[in-house]
């Protein structure tokens, strides 16, 4: 059956992430109303904006060696960013291991579950039917669908914790997470909209009663 450029898809999940994808917490309780959700088609205008917007970031990154490095260490590890973070600003090494790896275990279900139910390729694949020069930056963490994007949602969660958790930390967490986000944008891995859901699933974890009770936030 050949497939046309509307129905394109990222494909099916790699084995490291099939675990992942089928575990359950409380937070996969808010996955039939995210699902509501939608983004612009693959041959809509709206996409094919975005993804000029992808060549224009990526162009402007490949100009700073010193900006690619910081982006490459968000894409490499991002828990060891936010972890080093805290123990910068005097949090211990076990609390900030254990605060970052409990939000992780917590939120990283149901963002499997999201980004392999609506299936959206990642803008380089796109851009390839489109003949658009869109070079995206080597990623560690590109091999699962685009929306939403894992890392902006990550940091945000990470942000919205520890603002509230570390009240001085606030405009320096938040500051970073939009640094990661759009990291996501110049690299040409993620388009605007896989950054504005993820933004809203974000939000929806942290306002999760149980997500707060355990967090004390």
């Amino acid at each position: 059956m050949e497939a046309t450029i509307k129905d394109l898809k990222f494909g099916n999940v790699r084995r490291d992430d099939y675990t992942e994808l089928n575990r359950q917490t409380y937070l996969c309780a808010l996955f039939s109303e995210l699902t509501q959700y939608t983004f612009p088609s693959n041959t809509s205008q709206d996409v094919v904006q975005e993804m000029n917007e992808l060549v224009q970031l990526t162009q402007e990154l490949a100009e700073s060696e010193e900006v690619q490095r910081m982006f490459y260490a968000y894409d490499e590890n991002l828990p060891i960013v936010f972890k080093k973070f805290l123990i910068s600003y005097g949090v211990t090494k076990d609390e900030a291991s254990s605060l970052i790896d409990s939000i992780l275990y917590d939120i990283n279900p149901l963002i499997l579950k999201l980004k392999y139910y609506f299936q959206r390729p990642r803008p380089y694949q796109l851009a390839y039917y489109y003949k658009l020069k869109l070079i995206a930056f080597n990623s560690c963490s590109d091999q699962t669908p685009s929306y939403p994007s894992g890392h902006a949602l990550q940091s945000r969660v990470f942000a919205y914790v520890i603002g509230d958790k570390y009240p001085k930390l606030y405009n320096k967490v938040n500051e970073l997470a939009d640094k990661v986000a759009n990291s996501r944008l110049y690299m040409g891995l993620h388009y605007q909209s896989d950054i504005d859901f993820a933004l809203v699933v974000a939000e929806k974890m942290y306002q999760n009663k149980e997500f707060k009770l355990k967090y004390q936030i």
